[in-house]
């Protein structure tokens, strides 16, 4: 079940969980274990012990299967361990920045505004907070106070219609349109997100014709490979600063702590662009 639950989780989803595929291979350790100690049991059944001779061979192979069994227990589950051991290791192995800091900017949407002061949202176009501070982060990026990138975080195990909400705005982003199309999601979140997939993706699609969008173009950009791997990046991003929610903001590179008003942020953003 395990490996199945892995399989769909790449190829259905596009996304792995480490942890899943370390149960996933210990599951099939352990299943291996037991079909291999089924098949290669040389146990004689009482009925075939007669003699001394017999009774001893048959100890002698019984210690040597339990023997087996024990060395088969014993590297599974080393190999188990050094799995667990490097997945807790690898962020520092891969060179993951640090939690607070965030380094690069964007693998898809455009940046927006020309200000002094980038601020970097990673975003989730279903999530209500991200709905309240998309205006705000907007019209500081018109006013010429920052610049703002956006960056994709979908929560899917949570937001059903995240993941094809993000791909739809980044289809837009091909034509030159991801900020037009940023606003109308947010402004219509309200009405897609309890939606279906096919019913959101009609909503998605009348945005686009809505905007003057080449609507057969963007349909097939939204469900392909480089859409798809945009949204990826920037979800690794997220994922190696430790990401725990959405909107998470970088101002300059440091992360944001305070409230999402218009006051807080305005402050935050005058404080760095101080230093």
């Amino acid at each position: 079940v395990m490996t199945v639950l892995t399989l769909v989780e790449v190829l259905g989803i596009r996304s792995l969980c480490s942890w899943c595929l370390l149960a996933a291979i210990g599951s099939a350790l352990l299943v291996g274990g037991a079909i291999g100690t089924w098949r290669h049991s040389r146990m004689p059944r009482p009925a075939a012990v007669r003699s001394s001779r017999s009774r001893r061979r048959a100890a002698a192979e019984a210690d040597a299967d339990s023997g087996a069994l024990h060395r088969f227990a014993a590297m599974s589950g080393t190999v188990l361990a050094l799995a667990f051991v490097a997945l807790l290791a690898a962020p520092a192995l891969i060179g993951a920045s640090p939690a607070g800091q965030l380094v690069g900017g964007s693998a898809g949407a455009p940046p927006k505004g020309d200000g002094q002061t980038e601020v970097v949202v990673f975003s989730d176009f279903q999530c209500p907070a991200c709905a309240q501070a998309a205006p705000v982060l907007s019209q500081l990026a018109n006013e010429g106070s920052i610049q703002l990138v956006y960056r994709y975080f979908p929560l899917s195990s949570i937001h059903a219609n995240a993941t094809i909400a993000a791909e739809a705005a980044q289809a837009a982003a091909l034509q030159g349109h991801f900020w037009e199309f940023h606003d109308a999601l947010f402004a219509r979140q309200s009405e897609w997100s309890g939606m279906g997939e096919q019913q959101a993706s009609a909503v998605f699609q009348q945005i686009a014709v809505n905007l003057g969008l080449d609507a057969e173009r963007w349909g097939i950009d939204a469900t392909s490979a480089t859409v798809a791997a945009a949204i990826a990046s920037d979800r690794r991003a997220g994922e190696r600063l430790n990401l725990l929610g959405t909107p998470t903001i970088f101002i300059n590179g440091t992360r944001y702590e305070g409230s999402l008003d218009r006051a807080s942020l305005t402050n935050a953003i005058e404080s760095a662009t101080a230093r």
